[in-house]
């Protein structure tokens, strides 16, 4: 794998990214500047602010990004906290709020979008939880067109993820009663895969090698050991089986994100270790091949890499370091 610093985004700290041909873009908002959107090309390296301009977005704490997705078009969607709390499209030159006309007459009781991503084809899906009920939603956007994917889920829950197979089968995960993750059939989204504990959590997924894969928090495998685990789908079980085991959820948070390059996986662990070997504490962005083996990332300057943040797209993945509070940098990892 080759290694490069993108860009820096001193004064912030980065709370969400995304990647799509030769664009990344950015969103901070914790700071001494005050909240921003960058927009940077990979091979130029050139950077545009498109931060809204909202009449109070100077004061600092009034507004935050949260979710943020480039789509297929070229086009970016970005989901607000703060007092400009909601949902923005922009078209390469202005902002718009998306409202009632995404949403219908659901639109006031939507209380936070819960993930945001883009499909291989340029499809942007998000996942909604609502005030008024625990069953989450789907939506999707294509072109300028809204959709509803599916009934909502039947299982109280949050979506966290998403990822679609070799066929374009849409798959949630998240929580979702004792299902980390849900596969859309006809209208209904249904359980995806078996798990041999009492319950189990997706933070993130994606499909590589003709599987899909999670990465979060599982009660029990197979041999009881009661880990958080990266875990692929065996399709001939239909099990969800552990693939690397990594802390005890009750000491650590254990792995938020997943990104592929090549036939890489890129996780991050907030306490990784080869299965069996629990060394508590350490933190790190690892990539895994299909063999188990890991190897701990390092950023351009040779320092060991630590995201939560990860987004990717052919072959290129882009990573948050952190190198100080307050001063963080987007690097880059191609194959």
């Amino acid at each position: 794998m080759q290694v490069r610093k993108l860009f820096s985004f001193p004064g912030r700290a980065i709370n969400c990214l995304d990647v799509f041909g030769n664009n990344v873009v950015v969103g901070g908002g914790k700071g001494p500047e005050g909240p921003a959107i960058l927009l940077v090309n990979r091979s130029s390296g050139q950077q545009r602010d498109i931060t809204p301009s909202f009449s109070f977005s100077q004061h600092n704490g009034l507004w935050e990004p949260e979710k943020v997705a480039l789509t297929g078009d070229g086009r970016i969607l970005l989901w607000l906290s703060g007092l400009c709390r909601g949902l923005y499209l922009f078209d390469g030159t202005h902002w718009s709020p998306i409202g009632s006309y995404a949403f219908g007459s659901a639109a006031t009781d939507v209380r936070s979008i819960t993930c945001m991503w883009r499909s291989p084809a340029g499809e942007v899906y998000i996942g909604l939880s609502y005030r008024s009920t625990a069953h989450p939603l789907v939506m999707r956007l294509i072109g300028d067109v809204w959709s509803q994917v599916g009934e909502p889920i039947r299982s109280a829950g949050e979506i966290r993820a998403f990822a679609c197979d070799a066929n374009g089968n849409l798959a949630v995960g998240g929580s979702f009663g004792p299902d980390p993750a849900l596969i859309l059939q006809g209208r209904e989204f249904v359980p995806l895969g078996r798990i041999s504990g009492l319950a189990g959590s997706f933070e993130g997924m994606t499909y590589l090698q003709d599987t899909f894969v999670g990465v979060g928090r599982v009660a029990s495998n197979e041999e009881g050991d009661g880990f958080v685990h990266v875990a692929y789908l065996d399709p001939v079980q239909n099990r969800w089986l552990a693939y690397t085991s990594f802390a005890p959820a009750s000491l650590d948070p254990g792995v938020h994100c997943i990104a592929t390059l090549g036939e890489r996986m890129i996780v991050d662990a907030r306490s990784y270790s080869p299965r069996r070997e629990i060394r508590h504490g350490v933190v790190g962005t690892y990539a895994l091949d299909d063999c188990g083996n890991s190897t701990r990332l390092l950023d351009h300057s040779g320092h060991p890499l630590s995201s939560n943040l990860l987004a990717s797209t052919d072959n290129v993945v882009v990573v948050v370091s952190r190198t100080t509070p307050l001063h963080e940098e987007v690097v880059e990892f191609t194959c």
